[in-house]
């Protein structure tokens, strides 16, 4: 039976990018299915636009659609949490412990607490 290997942190990097940007496609699309309205498809289709046939299916399926979309998402987002977690871990240890910050257990726990409410509450609550 063969070992499991840890992934590189520049491969879970680029894989966290790369989920990163599946994240946002499904978003996108998301958007782009709620808040379109038939009407404003309907004129473009008539003029021969490249793509309202697809827009059009979109919006006559609304249901379908966001479930693909939400499924998209949901799976993206486990995906960019189970790579990206450990490797931030990985990095933020060697950060710490280039500031001989990781000597104590103690001290660890309280610079990520410490860096997590900074975080939340100058950045995370952005409208």
């Amino acid at each position: 039976m063969r070992a499991v290997t840890k992934m590189s942190d520049w491969l879970a990097l680029i894989v966290a990018v790369v989920l990163l940007a599946a994240n946002a496609f499904f978003v996108a699309g998301e958007f782009a299915v709620t808040s379109t309205r038939r009407l404003q498809i309907e004129p473009l289709a008539a003029q021969g636009k490249r793509g309202t046939t697809a827009a059009l299916w979109a919006v006559e399926h609304v249901s379908l659609v966001l479930a693909v979309t939400q499924l998209g998402i949901t799976l993206a987002s486990t995906g960019l949490g189970a790579v990206a977690e450990p490797a931030f871990d990985c990095a933020s240890v060697r950060f710490l412990r280039s500031l001989s910050l990781t000597n104590s257990p103690h001290r660890f726990h309280i610079c990520a607490g410490s860096g997590g409410v900074f975080t939340y509450c100058f950045r995370g609550n952005d409208p």
